[in-house]
């Protein structure tokens, strides 16, 4: 009896043994996760998995964890599986849920939530599904709406209140923001993560004090919670307090030191310190871990560009990863996207003959065969030609002898082109991924925006600008428009509301948002703007020269000039840019002529003149300019989740 009672015994115990060890290495990943170790818990809730495959926590925790790293497609299948092993779990289906809403599977997500509340009719993470599922619409007021009705069934609920505090912050409505985020302090004084929460509020609004006190607060409660350190690093960068700063990071790196946002900021303290060569370490930790952050890229070239010598070996070094992602595109035929790596390799480091070769060959396949010309001769006269390329050149120069620039006897080079001023600054100087990046972002911008030759741009680096600051500059400076923008980054997605400003009265010219996802989206969303801008100025020229009715354009290829368009010729004196549609506007007897393009260069081009009347009053310098022109509306493919979705994700679903 004892016998069968002992083999009974271990029956019942032996895969328990075995199941012990998986429950071990599930609760390690748990702590792991907890501490936001998020690859050590993915690697041992595997190890969990691989004991025990039907091990339903562990893939749910799984799923938490590729979740928190914005991996959602993988977090979708760990979902997916803690699901079908246990399909009568609740929180299994809410977690798939939530996968399904950040992939943008938005009406797969809502049969899943509201079958929920059908039958659980106070759910609350079903509830605040609901409002998650109108952030992802863009339908802020909405979302309040529904989390503040799941409140009022959960009147003390933590996170509902604190989700409310920020989306009342990201609206300007500060009272409502304040008071919800006083009741969740009054709730929860002896929470440190609610401390923290506040800390990052008072950041965003640049209120140091008490951003400092809250974070202080933190550590109080919690000698372990280091991204209260990080937080007062950013007080102290905040107040110029840099030595202190780095303090703070010191600590903060050692407690984890493969840290995107700590490496960073070291950088950016580092460079306000003036100590370029450290600074560069800093970014560089920053892009060997994570060479898609492109914002600590445009850190560490603005510092190369601003302080070191162009034939310094890192400037080199630089401009290699632009050369190299150039090719690649350039083997898979984008060469939109290689010409701008390019470019932007080639402003670091100007003497690599290979990338400027290739540069050229692009500038002739768009069509630029002066500025192919102008590139080989540059390649020549610096030394880095060999002697394929001085007869690539002599063959080129014979072309250019039958382009229109030699049938008028010019050197479009010397040739004034037009020139419109636009100042351009962000409305606060961090986003939620990268703090104090607005001269990094702007670099970029200023970058981008000088593709198109028409445009004189001036940033404003050094702080935030208001509407009203914006305004009075763009007066004072002469500019024809200014460019106020917002930055939205997560680490899934960018986006940046722009709206372009008329310089002379104020008035808003145009408003559009850019939203990438994805590889090099904040290059892609940067040359998206520009594009945006230059669509938005319109084009003008003037007529360089005159043979009875054939004239020649100071505009070109380059500028937007296409063979067949046309342009009214005006009297100077009589166009002024203003006026609700933020074009040109000029007096009827101001009206001189008509110009139809008929041979395009890069720089130049030439058409044919038709007076408007019987008198000829038509001279050199006078303006061309596209006829206005009723604007179709373009159908809108449907929108991707909010960017505002994937913050609140971030910051209180870690």
């Amino acid at each position: 009896m004892r016998y069968r009672l002992f083999l009974l015994f271990m029956l019942i115990v032996s895969p328990l043994a075995g199941e012990e060890t998986s429950l071990q290495l599930f609760r390690q990943g748990e702590e792991a996760r907890i501490q936001e170790d998020y690859h050590r818990a993915i690697e041992l809730y595997q190890q969990a998995i691989q004991k025990n495959p039907a091990f339903v926590q562990a893939y749910k925790g799984l799923a938490e964890a590729y979740f928190s790293l914005g991996q959602y497609e993988v977090a979708l299948a760990g979902a997916e599986k803690a699901k079908s092993l246990d399909p009568r779990s609740t929180d299994n289906h809410l977690l798939y849920a939530r996968c399904l809403l950040a992939l943008g599977r938005l009406e797969e997500a809502e049969r899943i939530y509201r079958d929920i509340l059908s039958r659980e009719p106070q759910n609350v993470e079903a509830g605040m599904g609901i409002a998650e599922l109108s952030l992802a619409r863009g339908q802020v007021a909405s979302a309040l709406r529904e989390y503040e009705r799941t409140l009022r069934m959960f009147p003390e609920h933590k996170k509902i209140l604190t989700i409310l505090a920020f989306l009342y912050e990201y609206r300007g409505e500060r009272d409502k923001a304040a008071s919800y985020l006083e009741e969740a302090l009054r709730l929860y004084p002896s929470d440190p993560e609610v401390h923290l929460l506040a800390a990052s509020s008072h950041l965003r609004k640049e209120e140091w004090d008490e951003a400092e006190r809250e974070a202080r607060r933190a550590l109080t409660l919690d000698e372990n919670a280091v991204e209260a350190s990080y937080l007062l690093a950013q007080v102290a960068t905040g107040k110029g307090r840099f030595q202190e700063a780095l303090d703070h990071l010191d600590g903060f790196l050692g407690a984890r030191p493969d840290s995107r946002e700590g490496w960073y900021l070291k950088g950016v303290i580092l460079d306000r310190l003036d100590r370029p060569e450290e600074s560069l370490r800093a970014f560089r930790e920053v892009l060997e871990r994570y060479p898609d952050d492109e914002v600590a890229r445009y850190a560490m070239e603005r510092i190369l560009l601003e302080r070191f010598p162009v034939s310094a070996p890192e400037r080199r070094a630089a401009a290699g990863y632009h050369f190299t992602r150039a090719r690649e595109y350039a083997e898979k035929f984008y060469f939109r996207r290689a010409y701008h790596f390019l470019r932007r390799g080639l402003r670091l480091f100007p003497y690599d003959a290979g990338a400027n070769l290739e540069f050229a060959e692009l500038q002739r396949r768009m069509g630029f065969p002066h500025k192919y010309v102008d590139r080989l001769e540059f390649m020549v006269s610096s030394g880095i030609a060999d002697q394929h390329v001085e007869d690539r050149l002599e063959v080129a120069r014979r072309m250019l002898e039958e382009d229109v620039p030699s049938r008028w006897g010019v050197n479009p080079f010397d040739l004034t082109p037009p020139s419109i001023g636009i100042l351009v600054g962000l409305s606060s100087r961090s986003t939620d991924l990268h703090p104090f990046s607005l001269p990094y972002l702007l670099a970029g911008l200023r970058f981008a925006l000088g593709v198109d030759e028409r445009l004189t741009v001036k940033v404003e680096d050094d702080h935030p600008l208001s509407w009203e600051e914006a305004f009075g500059r763009a007066r004072g400076d002469g500019a024809d428009f200014f460019l106020l923008l917002d930055c939205v980054e997560t680490d899934r997605v960018v986006e940046w509301r722009a709206r372009l400003y008329l310089g002379s009265s104020g008035l808003l010219k145009k408003e559009f948002r850019i939203r990438k996802y994805g590889n090099d989206r904040l290059k892609e969303s940067l040359l998206r703007v520009a594009e945006e801008v230059s669509a938005a100025v319109p084009l003008y020229g003037t007529i360089a020269d005159r043979r009875f009715s054939s004239v020649l354009l100071n505009i070109g290829r380059v500028h937007g000039v296409e063979e067949g368009m046309e342009f009214v010729v005006l009297d100077p004196a009589t166009v002024r840019l203003e006026g609700v549609s933020g074009g040109f506007t000029w007096d009827p007897e101001g009206v001189l002529g008509r110009v139809k393009v008929e041979a395009v260069s890069d720089l130049v081009s030439e058409g044919s003149l038709t007076l408007s009347s019987i008198y000829d009053r038509v001279n050199r310098g006078d303006m061309v300019v596209v006829p206005p022109v009723a604007e179709a509306e373009e159908e809108q493919p449907p929108a991707p989740p909010d960017p505002l979705l994937y913050r609140i994700f971030q910051l209180f679903f870690p």
